[in-house]
């Protein structure tokens, strides 16, 4: 399938959860342990460098596709179906029974700042030898968001993958 663009990048779920009963001390927001602590909110979304820009592009009506992976998991699931919702292209998304999908928790206190907890799970397997480089060739752009684990190793190998296909790139570092 021919796309106008291919994101690669994280795909993750991320959690947020505000309280105005999180503990303030300095700059350092607290719970105590062992205790159980009371929440206003909470809300959950996919996000992830990768699979948030190719919402970006599929909004603006570009053909887009994400190159990822995720868990054989909920979490990866939720994802899967929220492209299928942006009508992102899924056939180039991996999913692992080795690693759960990347999770975030934002901790969040009304008027301050946010602390997020960060899980890289199966995103950061990605290597070399997952990637579909047949599949890819036929795009007019690359979007690399910023890379961690095994594809950011990749970073020279997709751009020069893309210049000898022809391929433009745009890229996050």
């Amino acid at each position: 399938m021919k796309y106008d663009i291919i994101t690669f990048g994280a795909g993750s779920m991320d959690v947020y959860v505000k309280s105005d009963k999180f503990l303030i001390k300095g700059n350092n927001i607290c719970v105590p342990v062992g205790s159980k602590n009371e929440v206003e909110d909470i809300m959950m979304f996919s996000g992830g460098g990768g699979t948030n820009t190719a919402a970006t592009f599929a909004k603006q009506g570009l053909k887009t596709a994400w190159c990822g992976q995720v868990g054989q998991d909920c979490f990866g699931v939720q994802i899967t179906n929220e492209l299928k919702d942006f009508k992102i292209g899924i056939e180039l998304v991996l999913r692992t029974k080795a690693k759960p999908t990347n999770t975030s928790v934002f901790l969040a206190y009304p008027g301050k700042d946010r602390t997020i907890l960060v899980y890289r799970g199966a995103s950061d397997d990605l290597g070399k030898k997952d990637i579909p480089w047949q599949k890819i060739k036929n795009t007019k752009w690359f979007y690399l968001a910023p890379f961690s684990g095994k594809l950011a190793e990749l970073t020279e190998e997709l751009i020069n993958f893309a210049k000898k296909n022809k391929i433009k790139v745009a890229w996050n570092p």
